[in-house]
């Protein structure tokens, strides 16, 4: 078709082309193509013809597809038959390379049999042999079927040789029919023998005993040693807490200024103030743990925030380590704000409040209950709480301790004992009916579905606080009756127990200031009175 002949793997040439247009059509043969370009228009008229005019330009279209197909076909054909001889030619190199040993085969039918292999089956079978009782004593039922007419072989005195290998000692020197890996063996060969051979088995002497390890670092790197639990007897505190360990908030926190810090006094010279002394000058009374409130009407107040911390370092052991440092206390619940109960005339603040601290390792003089004024501090971080490893480890026993027998004191002030009530024993939820829920999901509701819903509802909410009224009467028995064990208990239970774990929480005293003349002021008001010196 494009002027280039076919391949010479092809079956098709000119004479088959002929007999296939001779086949579409008779007068096909004998077409010539006699048009030219002049002439074959003419004022934009077809020429007139005369006699049959034949389509011949579709079936010579036609036709051509057709050649075009077979020669795709052949052309694949060929390449199909390609790929089948060079596969033959492979596989047979292949097989040829394995009969001529060049491969290294390990399994199958061509694996070679080497001499040490042959020489330790003898070996076995010449042992067993040994061992059998004598046929005397057993018959051959009492003999394992592998080892039955064993001797039969050995009955002129030689060895018994395995069936493969039966005839390797007479052969002669010609070599001609044996396999490559026996030949030229001669004497070196343990089954080619001149005479008798010395069946006695064989035994290797007996190994030493192993010694166990001298010492526990003998041990592989690969042994799992068991858990060894921790001593009861010690306090998880003083074996894993640290001396300077403090909460990483307080870490965070900016420090005072130079200027502030350089006008606290030294610890030789600071004055420590009285217990009596600072009840009797700034009054109140504990509103939470450690903070005491002057609550409007009590007269004048001194303290602007009308508030100020009283503390001590023995049962707060992350209080600051000394005056204009940072620090944290442990409450175990939490009051509600005095503008909750006094209104907007509380002034209650929790920022710049006066602090001060007893039995703090700044002061000299640590037996004394008498406070070091540490500055004014601020409470700007919300409170953490305490998860149980921190309890166990960063919390002392002796803080526990006390804060069980602030706790189940009988001296409590009312809002723990409400606070210790709703935390082991909180309130039942509502589950009954509520008002609305009926007409979810439907766009009209009759007047006598609805009042029977509200009926429902009232039902329900008359249960629910008879229930409350019993729950509450029971909730404050056992409230009263908590002791210092059950709280301890509680610090050591899960969180998901029931009832409920307590834990402690952090509540963050960031120093803002140290001020020198409040220091001074209160340093001359206790010089008037000689016994609050003492």
């Amino acid at each position: 078709m494009n002027g280039q002949p076919y391949s010479s793997h092809s079956t098709f040439g000119e004479p088959v082309v002929s007999r296939a247009i001779s086949g579409l059509n008779p007068d096909a043969a004998q077409f010539h193509h006699s048009l030219s370009h002049q002439g074959q228009y003419q004022n934009g008229n077809l020429p007139h013809q005369d006699g049959p005019q034949v389509s011949s330009q579709p079936q010579i279209i036609h036709l051509a597809d057709r050649v075009q197909r077979l020669e795709f076909e052949t052309d694949a054909i060929r390449r199909y038959v390609e790929k089948l001889n060079a596969g033959q030619c492979d596989l047979s190199e292949t097989v040829d390379a394995l009969k001529k040993g060049g491969w290294s085969v390990n399994v199958g039918p061509f694996k070679p049999q080497g001499i040490d292999t042959h020489k330790q089956i003898d070996e076995i079978k010449s042992e067993a042999t040994d061992e059998k009782p004598s046929p005397t004593a057993s018959t051959n039922g009492s003999v394992p079927p592998h080892l039955r007419n064993a001797d039969s072989g050995m009955s002129d005195g030689s060895v018994s040789v395995p069936p493969h290998m039966r005839g390797v000692a007479q052969r002669t020197n010609g070599t001609a029919s044996m396999p490559p890996h026996l030949r030229n063996q001669g004497a070196s060969n343990a089954l080619v023998t001149d005479g008798k051979i010395d069946t006695s088995p064989f035994r290797l002497p007996p190994s030493p005993d192993r010694t166990p390890p001298t010492s526990p670092t003998a041990f592989s790197t690969s042994t799992i040693q068991p858990n060894v639990p921790r001593q009861t007897i010690e306090d998880p505190y003083t074996a894993h807490s640290g001396k300077d360990w403090m909460p990483h908030a307080t870490l965070e926190m900016q420090s005072l200024p130079v200027t502030i810090l350089s006008s606290i006094s030294p610890t030789a010279a600071m004055v420590t103030f009285s217990h009596d002394f600072l009840s009797n000058t700034f009054g109140g009374s504990f509103w939470s743990p450690g903070l005491k409130y002057i609550p409007p009407g009590s007269g004048i107040c001194m303290l602007p925030t009308r508030s100020y911390y009283m503390l001590d370092f023995s049962v707060e052991p992350y209080l600051p380590k000394s005056p204009g440092q940072h620090g944290a206390k442990m409450t175990a619940f939490f009051n509600q704000n005095p503008e909750e109960v006094y209104g907007e005339d509380a002034g209650g603040d929790f920022f710049d409040v006066p602090m001060f601290v007893c039995a703090s390792p700044y002061a000299l003089d640590k037996a004394q209950r008498r406070y070091v004024y540490f500055g004014n501090y601020s409470q700007t971080r919300w409170s953490d709480k305490l998860d149980y490893d921190r309890m166990v480890e960063q919390v002392p026993r002796e803080v526990k301790t006390y804060w069980a027998e602030e706790l189940s004191s009988q001296a409590r002030p009312q809002w723990i004992s409400d606070a210790l009530m709703q935390h082991f024993f909180p309130k039942p939820e509502y589950m009954g009916a509520v008002f609305g829920a009926q007409v979810q999901g439907s766009d009209s509701v009759t007047p006598e579905e609805e009042a029977k819903a509200d009926e429902k509802v009232m039902r329900d909410v008359k249960a629910y606080v008879r229930g409350l009224r019993e729950w509450e009467k029971d909730a404050r028995l056992k409230t009263m009756l908590i002791k210092k064990e059950f709280v301890l208990q509680a610090f050591e239970r899960a969180d998901a127990d029931d009832p409920p774990a307590l834990r402690l929480w952090w509540e963050y005293l960031q120093c803002t200031n140290w001020d020198r003349s409040f220091y001074d002021m209160l340093v001359q008001l206790q010089a008037r009175n000689p016994n609050y010196l003492k």
